[in-house]
């Protein structure tokens, strides 16, 4: 601008730079902490991945060439076994503009469902003559007999259980008619 007093010039330059730096996004952990907890040790790791040329993965510090990525639609996949306990994984974006590495964690914890299986029965239905009932069921991962109730229409009822063999016995009397049997088996994790 100019006035009378004198003339004043501002000069300012700009960089177009069509080079942009990749990015690495992980579909299935958490997005605020990048964390997973899983009860099953095969794992699919799932990423999708900007602006890159290749890639580099690892998992707890192993590199991996197990993975594919599609750099143009840029998914990324692998299958993995996890270790008991925190997995770290990470994929390292690389393009000529720079790299990108995201981690994220996943905690393993072996704890299978618990399983009940009647010894007696055909598909849930028994008919008996006498009110004197033998239960029997195969009770699986279950540590110990705290973890496992039997109700006979609704009232607890008393029963063995040896871990060893995962036999769970009970010897009930039943009311004349229909009775419902109900075993409940409880882990830490389920």
């Amino acid at each position: 601008g100019r006035n009378t007093c004198g003339t004043d010039t501002e000069t300012s330059t700009l960089i177009y730079n069509d080079c942009i730096d990749p990015v690495v996004y992980f579909e299935n952990v958490c997005s605020s902490t990048f964390t997973a907890q899983v009860d099953q040790r095969s794992y699919s790791v799932q990423a999708q991945i900007s602006n890159a040329t290749s890639v580099e993965f690892t998992v707890n510090g192993v590199r991996s060439t197990n993975f594919t990525f599609n750099n143009v639609t840029g998914v990324f996949r692998s299958n993995i076994l996890l270790n008991e306990g925190q997995n770290t994984i990470r994929i390292t974006a690389i393009s000529g503009c720079g790299t990108d590495t995201g981690t994220s964690v996943v905690t393993y914890t072996n704890c299978p469902d618990p399983i009940v299986n009647f010894m007696n029965g055909n598909n849930g239905f028994v008919s008996v003559s006498q009110a004197n009932f033998d239960l029997n069921a195969y009770i699986y991962n279950v540590s110990n007999q705290n973890n496992i109730s039997v109700r006979v229409n609704g009232s607890n009822r008393n029963f063995s259980f040896n871990a060893s063999t995962n036999l769970l016995s009970a010897s009930l009397v039943l009311n004349p008619g229909q009775n419902k049997i109900v075993i409940t088996a409880t882990t830490s994790c389920g």
